[in-house]
């Protein structure tokens, strides 16, 4: 596939409603919010209620051995009729936060909570101290929850590249808005993903994903690196970086996938190694644009894009778990 561009800079993502049953389009949403891809009910209760331990007691990721991933499930309280994507989950499940440009057309970051990791999301906000007039995008929480990453466009509208802020604590407002590593990074840059540890970034550069890298949380990141094991002649977008920096699930519309971007994974054996890609996510993919993989720092759940079957709008979040086996 070309690569194309939606919605000022959303590489991957073709500006297309969602599929109906019968493979064409029109402008309304065939699916009920009720259901899963597979037309099953899906209720609120079980289609929210994804993450059941906080970051304290979940499973740990280094020492896991995963199961496969539960079969999709549209989070259905935060779709809109409009595009909401680049998912990123707080390390105790209890905030999501994404894209949407369901206010008017203008794509901001928006955050739901619930008050426990087994209750439904409740309606989402706008995050307001993060948003301009302009494009406002792809959030990505640090594992501490003091430092979120986005894409923004409010000094040049012709050019969006990555800006952070900081807070005190998780519970304080976002503050100190600047643009990251000025001089380092354009408008070619996009879809940061960070590692628990915040010492590695993960970035979009073209149709291609980079690291950034630093020595301590103090020290600035150093220039974008291309992951040569990783990046083809096709697209490889919109990294999302395990806990560890071990994972990295992307998307890519390399040959042997669904038909259009799907989710892959690649792995590595250290930090210092090379990452090697093993796996289309073909459970997962549905033949249109999955894309935006962000996963929990505990590694059980997996939240992404899609403008595949069963969606309510254009793109939606939709999100599958997998278990620890002992």
């Amino acid at each position: 596939m070309i690569a194309t561009t939606f919605g000022c800079g959303r590489v991957g993502y073709d500006a297309v409603p969602s599929p109906i049953s019968d493979g064409t389009f029109d402008g309304s949403p065939e699916f009920d919010a009720s259901l899963g891809r597979d037309g099953a009910i899906v209720d609120g209760s079980t289609r929210d209620a994804f993450i059941d331990q906080d970051a304290s007691t979940g499973p740990d990721a280094s020492t896991c051995t995963f199961g496969s991933f539960s079969t999709p499930a549209r989070l259905a309280v935060l779709s809109s009729p409009q595009n909401d994507w680049g998912p990123s989950l707080s390390s105790d499940g209890l905030t999501l936060y994404f894209g949407s440009d369901r206010n008017a057309g203008n794509i901001d970051v928006w955050f739901a909570t619930r008050a426990d990791p087994s209750s439904a999301f409740t309606a989402p906000s706008p995050l307001v101290a993060l948003n301009s007039s302009g494009l406002d995008d792809d959030p990505e929480i640090s594992a501490d929850g003091l430092t979120i990453y986005f894409e923004t466009d409010r000094t040049n509208p012709s050019e969006d590249g990555i800006w952070f802020a900081t807070r005190p604590n998780p519970s304080s407002t976002f503050t100190n808005l600047a643009p990251l590593e000025p001089g380092l990074l354009t408008e070619q840059h996009r879809g940061a993903s960070i590692t628990a540890d915040s010492l590695e970034l993960y970035v979009t550069v073209q149709n291609d994903i980079a690291v950034m890298t630093r020595v301590s949380t103090a020290a600035s990141f150093g220039a974008p690196v291309l992951l040569s094991s990783i990046n083809t002649a096709s697209q490889e977008v919109w990294p999302g970086i395990s806990a560890d920096g071990l994972t990295l699930y992307f998307g890519s519309d390399r040959p042997g996938g669904s038909g259009d971007v799907d989710l892959w994974v690649a792995t590595r054996p250290n930090r210092s190694s090379s990452f090697v890609v093993t796996q289309n996510l073909a459970d997962l993919n549905t033949g249109f644009v999955d894309s935006d993989p962000f996963i929990s720092r505990d590694g059980s759940t997996l939240v992404w894009t899609s403008n595949g079957p069963g969606g309510a709008g254009l793109f939606d979040l939709w999100m599958a778990t997998r278990p620890c086996i002992p």
